[in-house]
């Protein structure tokens, strides 16, 4: 959306400004860097992002089984809806005629997947 804003200049307005908000709100391609407090937005552009500290996190997290953890967490299987007793009891029933003690029923997304490995290295 763009806006135009003016001064008063005796008793005719004159413009002084205009604010195009699909412009500011657009970046170029690269890794930009971008801190607001009250009053005050810095952008800072085609930075270089620090790899080797995400490297290192993403190494002790992998070691000591965090990341592991996490997606296992994320990836065990839940049926899509809440299920009740017979369901349940038939589930399990199942499970041990077939002897296989899981079974996808629903898939975490992608999104779920990267959410669980920022836990696990950055909490």
């Amino acid at each position: 959306m763009k806006e135009t804003y003016y001064i008063k200049v005796g008793k005719r307005y004159k413009p002084v400004r205009e604010y195009d908000s699909q412009l500011m709100d657009s970046f170029p391609e690269g890794c930009h860097l971008v801190v607001s407090f009250p009053g005050n937005t810095s952008y800072r552009y085609n930075i270089k992002p620090d790899t080797a500290a995400l490297e290192a996190a993403f190494r002790v997290a992998a070691e000591n089984g965090k990341i592991t953890d996490e997606i296992r967490k994320v990836c065990e299987a839940k049926p899509r809806e809440p299920w009740g007793d017979k369901q349940k009891a038939a589930f399990k029933k199942f499970q041990e005629e077939s002897g296989l003690d899981m079974f996808y029923l629903g898939y975490p997304s992608i999104q779920d997947i990267i959410e669980a490995m920022r836990r696990a290295i950055c909490d």
